[in-house]
C-alpha cells in the first residue's frame, strides 16, 4: 500500500499537531502547578501577617491591662480592687479574665473567686520562678495550663510586682482561657485541613485550630526543633513540611509577634492546595487522549479546557479579595487607636509627612495644633483609669466637631493629641485651636448622675505660612510641642504660637518696614 503525498503530508501534520498539543499540554500543567503555588505561597503569607497584627493587638491589650492593675496594686490595694471592680462591672475588651496576685514568698494573697482563698502555695509555678529570677520587668506567657480555680486550659499573662524599695514584691497574673485566640482564627476560612498556631518561643503551642472539626489538646504538644524559626533563627518565612500532630502536609507561613515571644503560623494543606489541580491534569490528560483520537474536536475540547481554566483564576481572585477585605480591616486596626477612635501616632506621621512636603515645595500654609490635657495624671489617681480613658474618649468626640474634614487629628500619645491643618495659616490655625479649646471647656463630662468633671486643655500652634520656615518636619512639630509647654506655663487653658513663629513675625514686619 503505497501512501501519497497527501498521505503523507496528513499523516505529518496530525502526528506534528499530536505532539504539539502534548507539548502545549505539559507546559501548561507545569505552569498550573507554578502559579497555584506561587499564589498560595503569597496567599499564605499574607494571612500568617494579618494573624501577627491581630494576635499583636490582642496580647498588647493584655499586657496594658495588667500594668494598668498593677500600677493600682503597688498604689493601693482598695484602689486595685476597686479597678477590678470596675473591670468585672463593665468588661474589657470581650475577654473572659481572671486576676490572681502572689507574694514574694509564693503564696496567694488575691484572686477573682473568693471561695478559694487561703494560703496556696505557687511557689512552683513557672511564672513566679520566672520572674523571679529575671532582671527585667517583662511579660511573661504560659503554655496552656489547668487553672486552679475553673479546671480550664488557660493561659497566664503575669508581670511582676515590685515592693517600695524596688526589689520583687510578687506576681500579678491575668488567666486567659485558651479559646480566647482561637475565636478570630475561626473567622477565616483556611481550607478543610487547614491549620493556624500560635506558639511560643519555648516551642509550647498556645493555640491551634484546623479546618476540620476534630481537635487534640494542645497542651503539652510542641513545635519541632527543625522548624525554620528555631533552625535558621528566621522572624518569618514560608516553608513545606508534616505536621506532626495529624501528619498533614501544609505549605505554612509564620511571623514573630514584635516585642512578644510569641509566634504565628498558618498553614494551607497541599492535598487542599493542590485537589484542584490534580482534577485538573487528569482532564488535561483525558482532553489530550480525545484530540490524539479526533482533532476535529480540538477545539472544542480547549474551549472547555479554558473555562475549567477562567474557573480556577476566578476562584483564585475570589480568595485575594477575601483576604484584601480581611487586610483592609486589620489595616484600620494597625493605624487607628483603639481608646480614641482616632488616627494613631502612626498614621499622623504618614499624612503629616506628606502635608510637609506638599507645603514645602509650593509654598502653601501648613499648620500644627498640639493639645496636651491638663491635669490628666490627677483624673487618673482620683478616679481610676478606666474614668481617665472615657475622659480621653470625651475630648476626641469634642475636637472632631471642631476641625473641617481635610483636617486630621490623631492621638499622639498618653493624654497629647496633635491636629494637622492643610492650606491653613497662623491665622486660621488659631481660630481653630481657641474653637477646640472653648469647646472642651463648655462641655460637661459626667462621670455619674451626681458628679461632673471639667476638662481644659492646653494647645500649642506652629505655621508654615509660606512654606518654607522649617527644614523637616520634626523641627515644626518640635515648634508646636515647643508652644504646647509654653501655654502650660502661661496657666494651661489656653492657646500659644511657637516661640520660633513670633520671631518670624517680627521679622516679616521689620522688613516691610
Amino acid at each position: 500500500m503505497t501512501i501519497n503525498r497527501k498521505q503523507v503530508f496528513l499523516l505529518i501534520s496530525c502526528v506534528l499537531n499530536i505532539i504539539g498539543i502534548w507539548i502545549a499540554l505539559g507546559i501548561q500543567i507545569k505552569y498550573d502547578y507554578q502559579q497555584t503555588k506561587s499564589a498560595s505561597e503569597l496567599n499564605v503569607y499574607n494571612l500568617s501577617r494579618a494573624f501577627e497584627e491581630h494576635a499583636y493587638a490582642k496580647v498588647r491589650e493584655i499586657d496594658r491591662l495588667i500594668q494598668n492593675l498593677r500600677s493600682e496594686f503597688n498604689e493601693s490595694f482598695d484602689d486595685f480592687l476597686k479597678e477590678r471592680h470596675i473591670l468585672e462591672k463593665i468588661g474589657y475588651d470581650d475577654i473572659d479574665l481572671r486576676v490572681y496576685a502572689v507574694n514574694r514568698l509564693g503564696l496567694l494573697t488575691y484572686r477573682d473567686n473568693e471561695k478559694f482563698a487561703g494560703t496556696t502555695d505557687l511557689s512552683d509555678r513557672e511564672y513566679f520562678r520566672t520572674l523571679r529570677n529575671s532582671r527585667s520587668d517583662s511579660l511573661y506567657i504560659s503554655s496552656p495550663e489547668m487553672d486552679i480555680t475553673s479546671n480550664e486550659q488557660v493561659i497566664h499573662f503575669a508581670r511582676k510586682l515590685f515592693l517600695k524599695d524596688g526589689s520583687f514584691g510578687g506576681v500579678l497574673i491575668i488567666a486567659v482561657p485558651a479559646t480566647h485566640f482561637s475565636d478570630f482564627f475561626q473567622s477565616v476560612d483556611i481550607g478543610p485541613k487547614g491549620a493556624i498556631t500560635l506558639f511560643g518561643l519555648n516551642r509550647s503551642i498556645l493555640a491551634q485550630e484546623f479546618g476540620y472539626t476534630t481537635k487534640g489538646n494542645t497542651s503539652k504538644k510542641s513545635i519541632a526543633d527543625d522548624h525554620p524559626f528555631f533552625l535558621n533563627k528566621q522572624q518569618s518565612g514560608v516553608f513545606s513540611s508534616k505536621n506532626d500532630i495529624d501528619r498533614v502536609s501544609r505549605l505554612s507561613a509564620f511571623r514573630k509577634l514584635q516585642d512578644y515571644p510569641l509566634v504565628v503560623q498558618v498553614g494551607f494543606a497541599e492535598e487542599d492546595i493542590y485537589k484542584p489541580l490534580n482534577s485538573r491534569r487528569n482532564s488535561i490528560v483525558i482532553i489530550g487522549t480525545i484530540v490524539t483520537a479526533a482533532l476535529c474536536g480540538a477545539l472544542g475540547i480547549l474551549l472547555v479546557f479554558e473555562r475549567k481554566q477562567q474557573a480556577l483564576s476566578d476562584k483564585i481572585v475570589r480568595r485575594e479579595e477575601q483576604l484584601q477585605e480581611t487586610l483592609a480591616e486589620l489595616e484600620i486596626l494597625v493605624t487607628t487607636d483603639p481608646l480614641s477612635g482616632l488616627p494613631n501616632r502612626r498614621s499622623f506621621f504618614s499624612r503629616a509627612q506628606a502635608e510637609f512636603i506638599r507645603a514645602a515645595r509650593y509654598s502653601r500654609p501648613l499648620s500644627l495644633v498640639m493639645v496636651d490635657v491638663d491635669h490628666f495624671k490627677e483624673v487618673n489617681d482620683r478616679f481610676g483609669h478606666l474614668i481617665g480613658d472615657a475622659a480621653l474618649r470625651h475630648i476626641s468626640e469634642k475636637m472632631k466637631l471642631c476641625v473641617r474634614e481635610a483636617d486630621m487629628i490623631a492621638r499622639y500619645g498618653g493624654e497629647e493629641f496633635v491636629i494637622i491643618l492643610p492650606e491653613t495659616d497662623s491665622e486660621g490655625a488659631g481660630f481653630i485651636a481657641e474653637r477646640v479649646r472653648k469647646e472642651i471647656e463648655t462641655a460637661v463630662f459626667s462621670i455619674d448622675p451626681h458628679d461632673n468633671i471639667r476638662l481644659t486643655v492646653s494647645l500649642g500652634i506652629a505655621c508654615m505660612n509660606f512654606g518654607n520656615e522649617y527644614s523637616d518636619l520634626d523641627k515644626l512639630l518640635q515648634s508646636a510641642d515647643d508652644a504646647m509647654y509654653c501655654a502650660k506655663k502661661n496657666g494651661r487653658n489656653c492657646v500659644s504660637y511657637s516661640p520660633d513663629f513670633a520671631n518670624m513675625e517680627s521679622q516679616i514686619s521689620s522688613d516691610r518696614l
